[in-house]
C-alpha cells in the first residue's frame, strides 16, 4: 500500500512539470520560434511529454522537414495520451507526401476524437478525391461545408468536383453558400461572389447572373473580369445600353494599364450559340492606326474542346476607310482562307443586332463573299 501511494504521489507531482514543459514549447511554437522548439532539451530527471513531442514535430512540419516531423509525431502518439491534433497532422504529413491511403486512418482517428471539426472532414474529402473515390469525397466535403467555420478551400474543392461532373447547379449552391457566409471585402468572398454569377451564367440563368454581377461590382468596382461578365449578361438579355458605361470603364482601365492578365488587349462582350456551337465575341481596345489590316471584333466559333475552329471578324484597312461611311468590313477566316464581304460594312456607330445578324448570315452561308484569298504556308 505504501508503494502504491508513493507511485501515485510521483505521478501527480510529475504532471505540473509535464504541463509547464508543453506550455513552454507551445508558446515558442506560436511565436514561430521553430528552431528553439527543435533544440529544446528537457531538464534532469525530466522526460518529454506527448504534447512536447507533438510541438517539436510541428516545428519540423513548419520547416518542411517531413521525416523528422513524422518521427516526433509518432513518439507523441506512442507516448500518449494521443489527441486529435497528433493524429490529424500525422495524416496531413502523409497527405503532403502523397501517401494517401496511409493518411486516411489517422484522419479517421482525429474525426473520432473531435467529430465537430470541419477541417477533418474536409481533409478526408480531399484525400478521397485524390484517390478517385469521388462519391465518398463529396460526402465528406459536404459535411465539412455544413459548418459555418469551414475553410474556403473545401468549398472550392467541392465545387470543382461538381464542375468536373458537369453538375453546375450543385456547384452553384456551393458558391452561393460560401458567398453568403464569408465577410464582404475578403478575397475569398470576392472569389465566391464572382463564381456565383459565373455559374448562373453557365447554367443559362441570365436574370440571376445579372443580379449577382450587379451586386458584385458594387462591392468590388475594380473587378474587371466581373465587369466583362456583366457586359456579356447584358448582351444576352439584349440590354445593350446598360453595357455602354461598363465598356467605358474597361476602356478607361485599359488606358491606365490596370486590366488583369488576359484582358490587356481585348475582352469578351458576348457569348451565344449557333447550331450547337459556342460563339465568343471579342472586342479589341485599340483603334486602327497605320496598320495595313486592323481587327476590331472577333467572333470565334469554338470547338467542343474549347479551342477555336474558325472566326468572323471585323477588319479596318485604308480601302475600307475610303468607302463612304465605312470603317470595318466583315471577313471569314478559316484555316488559310480569307473571305471578305463588302456588303457588310460598319462604322463605330454600328447597332449590335445588325452586326450579329451579319455574322450569322456569313456563318449560315446566306451570302456569298465579295472576294476570297488563300494564303499558302
Amino acid at each position: 500500500m505504501k508503494t502504491l501511494s508513493l507511485l501515485i504521489i510521483a505521478f501527480f507531482s510529475w504532471l505540473p512539470f509535464s504541463f509547464a514543459q508543453a506550455e513552454k514549447l507551445k508558446a515558442l511554437y506560436e511565436q514561430q520560434k521553430y528552431d528553439e522548439v527543435i533544440k529544446y532539451k528537457p531538464g534532469a530527471n525530466e522526460d518529454l511529454s506527448a504534447k512536447s513531442f507533438y510541438y517539436i514535430g510541428m516545428a519540423y512540419y513548419m520547416k518542411e522537414d517531413d521525416r523528422n516531423a513524422l518521427k516526433y509525431l509518432d513518439q507523441a502518439i506512442a507516448k500518449g495520451p494521443a489527441d486529435h491534433d497528433m493524429y490529424f497532422y500525422k495524416g496531413m504529413i502523409l497527405f503532403f507526401m502523397k501517401k494517401y491511403e496511409e493518411a486516411l486512418p489517422f484522419v479517421d482517428n482525429a474525426i473520432a476524437l473531435l467529430p465537430e471539426e470541419p477541417d477533418f472532414y474536409g481533409a478526408k474529402g480531399e484525400i478521397l478525391n485524390l484517390l478517385k473515390r469521388t462519391d465518398s469525397a463529396i460526402v465528406y466535403l459536404t459535411k465539412a461545408t455544413s459548418y459555418q467555420r469551414c475553410k474556403p478551400r473545401y468549398y472550392l474543392t467541392l465545387a470543382d468536383i461538381y464542375q468536373s461532373l458537369d453538375r453546375n447547379v450543385d456547384a452553384l449552391v456551393v458558391f452561393k453558400t460560401a458567398a453568403e457566409r464569408l465577410p464582404v471585402g475578403e478575397t475569398d468572398h470576392q472569389t465566391f461572389s464572382y463564381n456565383t454569377g459565373l455559374m448562373q451564367q453557365l447554367t443559362g440563368d441570365s436574370i440571376a447572373a445579372r443580379a449577382s454581377f450587379e451586386k458584385h461590382i458594387v462591392q468590388y468596382p475594380d473587378d474587371y473580369r466581373a465587369i466583362a461578365k456583366l457586359i456579356q449578361v447584358y448582351y444576352s438579355l439584349e440590354e445593350y445600353e446598360k453595357a455602354k458605361p461598363l465598356k467605358a470603364a474597361l476602356y478607361g482601365a485599359h488606358k491606365k494599364n490596370v486590366l488583369p492578365e488576359g484582358m490587356e488587349k481585348m475582352f469578351c462582350f458576348h457569348q451565344f450559340y449557333w447550331k450547337g456551337k459556342k460563339i465568343m465575341a471579342f472586342e479589341h481596345f485599340d483603334e486602327p492606326g497605320q496598320e495595313p489590316i486592323f481587327v476590331k471584333h472577333n467572333f470565334y466559333v469554338m470547338k467542343d474542346d474549347g479551342t477555336v475552329d474558325y472566326q468572323v471578324r471585323s477588319e479596318s484597312s485604308a480601302a475600307v476607310r475610303m468607302t463612304p461611311n465605312g470603317k470595318y468590313v466583315l471577313c471569314l477566316v478559316r484555316n488559310s482562307s480569307f473571305s471578305t464581304f463588302w456588303n457588310y460594312i460598319f462604322t463605330d456607330d454600328y447597332k449590335y443586332p445588325e452586326l450579329k445578324k451579319a455574322v450569322l448570315d456569313i456563318l449560315n452561308k446566306a451570302v456569298q463573299p465579295s472576294a476570297k484569298t488563300t494564303i499558302n504556308n
